[in-house]
């Protein structure tokens, strides 16, 4: 028997550095890459081994263009956590962007 699918936008498989900022993270940027985007979240690797919360009001943002070596605080999009899951000093974070994004489409 198979799962159903509940995404409602589908996903690419990416590798892109992304920075995450959460009150738990004290102001400071987490670093990590995604493994999927789509228009509506994305699944991230990131290097920090405390766990984050479902629930938990992030913001992130995702480097699509290695070549500029670095983020903007406007290109930064609030996000919702909704699943952690730990990995000693990793952790996989799934993440819904407040609003819609085009993270796909510039993949």
């Amino acid at each position: 028997m198979t799962t159903p699918e509940r995404r409602r936008d589908p996903r690419i498989h990416a590798n892109h550095q992304v920075k995450l900022k959460c009150e738990q993270s004290a102001g400071k940027y987490i670093p990590g890459t995604t493994q999927d985007v789509s228009d509506g979240g994305a699944l991230l690797m990131l290097d920090h081994p405390r766990m984050l919360t479902k629930g938990q009001k992030v913001q992130i943002g995702i480097l699509n263009n290695p070549t500029r070596g670095m983020l903007v605080s406007e290109e930064f999009v609030e996000a919702t956590i909704v699943r952690s899951l730990g990995h000693g000093e990793t952790q996989h974070v799934a993440v819904r962007y407040e609003r819609p994004q085009r993270f796909a489409e510039a993949i």
